[in-house]
C-alpha cells in the first residue's frame, strides 16, 4: 500500500460509519459492501471539491473494514484520503479544512441514496425516512484534522485492519473444549469487556466476517486507480512542485526581507546555515508559519545531501525555528 502512494503529498484518515439498523442489508448482501465504497468516494469529492470551490479529482485508498470492537458485524469505512486534489486545469488544491456539518450530512445522503437505489423496498424505504429523522444531522462520520505527512504511517496503521482476524488470539481469555471466553475494549467507557460464547457461537462470530471469494477490501479509486495513478503520477508531481516553488519564494521573500542569516552573523559570529560538522551549507528542509502551519518542505524525493559528509557522531536533527 505505501508503495503506491504519491511522495511529497499528505494524506487524511477519514472514517464513514452505518447506522446500527442498516447493517443487516450488507450482511444479508455483501455486494451492497462495493456501493458502500462508491458512497464513500463521493462524499469525500463532494466535501473537498465544496472547500475547494470547484470540483476537484482527489486519490482515495479505501479499506472495507466489517468488524466492530466487539466483533459483531459492524460494515464502516477507512479511507486515506489526499490533502488536495486536481481541477479542471491540472492545478493542485491543498485542502486545509472542511465543513464537518456537512460531511455528516453528505454521507447520509449518499449511502441512503445508494441503499434506496439498490434494494428498491418498502420496509426499507419506510426505515429510511424513520432513520432521517433520527439523524436530522446526518450520520456518524470522522474526518481527522490533522494531515499524516506522506501517509506511510496512516497506511501501516490501515493494513492491520485486512491482515487482523476479527477475534485476535491475543484477546481469547479461555477455552474448554466447549465455551470460548475474550474480550475486547469498549471505546465509550474505555473498559476491557469480557464475553463468553459456545464454540459453535464463537466461529460464527469470526464466520460473518467472511466475504465472498474475490473480494477486495481494499480498493484504490480516483487518482490512485491502477489505470489512472500511472498516467496522472507525473502531472500530480508537477503540480505539487509548483504549489512547493511557490512556497519556497514566499519563504525566501520572508527571510530575505528579515535578513535573519545576516543579523545572526553579525550578532553572534556565526553562519546559521552552516553545519557545524562538515562545514558546508545547509538545505532549508522545513518552513513554520503560527498562523498557517507548514508552508514549505523539502519532499521526499528530492535530491539528498551525500551520506559520507555526514559524520558518524550526529545521532539526530538539527532544527531552527523562525517564528515569522
Amino acid at each position: 500500500m505505501e508503495a503506491l502512494l504519491f511522495p511529497g503529498i499528505d494524506y487524511r484518515h477519514v472514517v464513514l460509519t452505518v447506522p446500527e439498523q442498516l447493517r443487516h442489508c450488507f450482511e444479508e448482501y455483501p455486494r451492497l459492501l462495493s456501493e458502500m465504497v462508491k458512497a464513500g468516494v463521493e462524499t469525500v469529492i463532494a466535501v473537498m471539491s465544496r472547500a475547494a470551490g470547484g470540483q476537484l479529482r482527489i486519490g482515495v485508498v479505501a479499506v472495507i473494514q466489517t468488524a466492530g470492537r466487539a466483533s459483531n458485524y459492524n460494515p464502516h469505512l477507512h479511507l486515506m484520503v489526499t490533502s488536495g486534489g486536481l481541477d479542471e486545469r491540472g492545478t493542485w488544491h491543498e485542502i486545509k479544512r472542511v465543513s464537518f456539518d456537512y460531511l455528516h450530512r453528505e454521507w447520509q445522503r449518499q449511502l441512503f441514496s445508494m441503499l434506496e437505489e439498490q434494494c428498491r423496498s418498502a420496509g426499507l424505504r419506510h426505515l429510511l425516512e424513520s432513520l432521517k429523522q433520527e439523524y436530522q444531522r446526518g450520520l456518524v462520520a470522522y474526518w481527522e484534522p490533522k494531515p499524516v505527512r506522506t501517509g506511510k504511517g496512516l497506511a501501516r496503521y490501515l493494513i492491520k485492519y485486512v491482515v487482523s482476524p476479527p477475534v485476535a488470539v491475543s484477546r481469547i481469555i479461555a477455552y474448554d473444549g466447549q465455551e470460548v471466553e475474550y474480550c475486547w475494549q469498549d471505546h465509550k467507557s474505555h473498559q476491557q469487556e469480557k464475553v463468553r460464547v459456545t464454540a459453535v457461537e464463537f466461529i460464527r462470530v469470526l464466520v460473518q466476517h467472511m466475504l465472498p471469494k474475490g473480494f477486495q477490501r481494499v480498493r484504490y479509486l480516483g487518482l490512485h486507480a491502477v489505470c489512472v495513478r500511472q498516467k496522472i503520477k507525473e502531472q500530480v508531481r508537477r503540480a505539487i512542485g509548483a504549489v512547493m516553488q511557490e512556497a519556497f519564494y514566499f519563504a525566501e521573500a520572508v527571510m530575505s526581507k528579515l535578513g535573519w542569516r545576516a543579523k545572526i552573523k553579525g550578532k553572534f559570529g556565526r553562519d546559521p546555515l552552516q553545519c557545524e560538522q562538515c562545514g558546508a551549507e545547509m538545505v532549508l528542509w522545513k518552513v513554520w508559519v503560527p498562523k498557517h502551519g507548514v508552508v514549505y518542505y523539502l519532499p521526499d524525493d528530492a535530491p539528498q545531501w551525500s551520506e559520507a559528509r555526514i559524520p558518524s557522531k550526529m545521532d539526530g536533527t538539527v532544527q531552527l525555528c523562525f517564528g515569522f
